[in-house]
């Protein structure tokens, strides 16, 4: 008996502890689950915040678009507006077939719309009677430009009117100022070193505006009168359509002068323009006897009545001049531009004489497609004898 009291009340004492381990078990189970369930919840919300991103960039898109729409339908209502008056709108249809009718230049225009959803904004032109230009072009396609630096069709614009040497009106002179790359002063503005002014240049227009005064070169302006004034009355001698522009600069001990030279004419009606641009440069330092003079000549015409016929043509030249004053130096300069440019045009026509003597004799077929000679004597016998088969 007194053996058993012992052991009973060993048993009664750890029933306790069991019992608050299995409660700290079942705790930790419902620690370890509710942690799980966190995780869970966190993917869950991780993946609803990506969704809800995408939808905001969707959204966005959208937006954009819905604005695109808004404007184009505020067009067609400020449209709408004008012709509410059946009367008015009656009349507009009215004078609109009468112009059809009588032939004459009748155009339509369309509502904006978009190359692509990220495109270019552009409108359709129809010529009931064609555009007036004897080309028979019946629609046109146009950009609507966003008026910007950055927009990369008026760069290309812009780069087309340095490249063609496009000469442009200013105020207070005479002479038109080429646009070119030398007298481009990076701000879309250009100076006129004949009238001392700068400018902005419309490239899509061409139009020069908001003139400013522009100080010259002080070292280099005493060659460049020099060299412009020749060269101005070599121009007119030459070129009845030409226009010429000279920039001059210089750093610590060089002097560069550039001439720039553009002489076109367009005859679309007849079905041909035409372009001439050369430029001609020269680098010297002072004590210097000699120096290099680098041209380059461009020519390109082009012919499209009843096809698409091109000439376009180039030429580097490379001469030694003698440096003397700035008077002498500009009249060495002309006399070598006017004998360079001279054998380039003789070299031109010499070339068009060789083609049409040979060249396009040897593209010409040499026999008919049945690949026998017709026996020109007997034509008519060929003609009667057709006449007959068919009798």
């Amino acid at each position: 008996m007194n053996l058993d009291l012992p052991r009973t009340t060993t048993a009664g004492t750890c029933n306790p502890t069991i019992a608050q381990l299995e409660e700290l078990n079942e705790m930790l189970n419902i620690l370890v689950s509710g942690i799980e369930t966190l995780t869970n919840d966190e993917q869950c919300l991780t993946h609803e915040a990506l969704q809800i991103q995408i939808t905001l960039s969707t959204l966005a898109a959208e937006q954009s678009k819905v604005k695109l729409s808004i404007e184009e339908s505020n067009i067609f209502l400020e449209g709408v507006k004008h012709n509410q008056d059946l009367s008015s709108l009656q009349e507009k249809v009215d004078d609109l077939q009468f112009n059809a009718q009588s032939e004459r230049l009748t155009s339509i225009y369309s509502p904006p719309f978009y190359s692509s959803p990220n495109g270019y904004k552009m409108r359709a032109c129809l010529y009931l009677n064609g555009n007036g230009n004897a080309c028979c072009i019946r629609m046109s396609l146009f950009f609507v430009l966003m008026r910007d630096l950055n927009d990369p069709i008026l760069k290309a614009f812009a780069e087309y009117n340095r490249d063609q040497y496009i000469p442009t009106k200013v105020q207070n002179s005479e002479y038109k100022c080429l646009i070119t790359d030398a007298n481009d002063l990076d701000t879309g503005r250009f100076y006129d070193p004949r009238t001392r002014q700068t400018f902005k240049f419309d490239h899509l227009r061409r139009e020069p505006s908001d003139y400013e005064h522009y100080q010259p070169d002080e070292k280099s302006e005493i060659w460049r009168l020099a060299l412009e004034k020749e060269l101005t009355v070599y121009i007119k001698e030459r070129y009845p359509y030409g226009s010429c522009t000279v920039i001059g600069r210089s750093n610590i001990d060089t002097i560069t002068l550039a001439t720039f030279i553009e002489s076109h004419k367009f005859e679309p009606k007849n079905f041909w323009n035409g372009r001439w641009r050369s430029n001609w440069s020269f680098t010297f330092s002072k004590g210097q006897h000699t120096c290099e003079l680098t041209g380059l000549i461009k020519v390109q015409v082009h012919y499209f009545e009843d096809g698409n016929v091109q000439l376009v043509s180039s030429k580097d030249i490379t001469e030694i001049i003698q440096l003397q004053d700035e008077i002498m130096t500009a009249k060495e300069i002309i006399r070598i531009i006017r004998q360079a440019e001279d054998n380039y045009q003789q070299a031109v026509n010499e070339n068009y004489q060789v083609m049409s003597d040979s060249t396009f004799k040897a593209l010409r077929r040499q026999l008919p497609i049945t690949k026998a000679k017709i026996d020109w004597e007997k034509i008519t016998a060929y003609k009667i004898g057709s006449e007959l088969k068919n009798i």
